[in-house]
């Protein structure tokens, strides 16, 4: 295996396979939660059964961003993106619309997973550059060569 393939190994391991990030695996269990509740509509599963289907998805799905609302408008006094997307969800189940929030949150937990995991592999990349780069510099001045570190 020459360097460079392995350099570009190293840039790819540095982040955790997506099934071992928590945001991405409360995202997929929302996902299919919303799944179920949407099949089991489609199967002749009334309402109010399909309704603790669709919460449940809402609570696991919003649970990362529903936390980071809070503490931002807590800790740091600042409504965020993650608190107008909990305030819809939210709003959107108290009108009954249990399906929509649970879609709602869903597609924004995927995004912020999606998110996340793409940035732990630019930082593990951009880790791998830092690593090719020389640890000492040759100054060539006036004919004269100083080695800096």
């Amino acid at each position: 295996m020459s360097a460079d393939t392995c350099n570009r190994t190293d840039a790819r391991s540095a982040a955790p396979p997506p099934w071992r990030s928590p945001l991405v695996v409360t995202s997929s269990v929302s996902g299919m939660l919303l799944a179920i509740g949407f099949a089991a509509g489609h199967l002749g599963l009334n309402t109010a059964a399909q309704t603790p289907i669709y919460i449940a998805a809402v609570v696991v799905g919003g649970w990362f961003f529903g936390r980071e609302a809070l503490s931002e408008l807590i800790e740091e006094r600042e409504v965020g993106i993650e608190l107008l997307m909990s305030i819809a969800a939210v709003t959107a189940g108290l009108m009954g619309q249990w399906g929509e929030a649970a879609m709602l949150v869903f597609l924004y937990s995927i995004s912020e997973a999606a998110e996340s995991y793409t940035e732990e592999r630019t930082r593990g990349a951009i880790r791998a550059l830092m690593d090719l780069a020389p640890k000492v510099a040759n100054v060539v001045r006036d004919g004269d060569t100083d080695r800096r570190p």
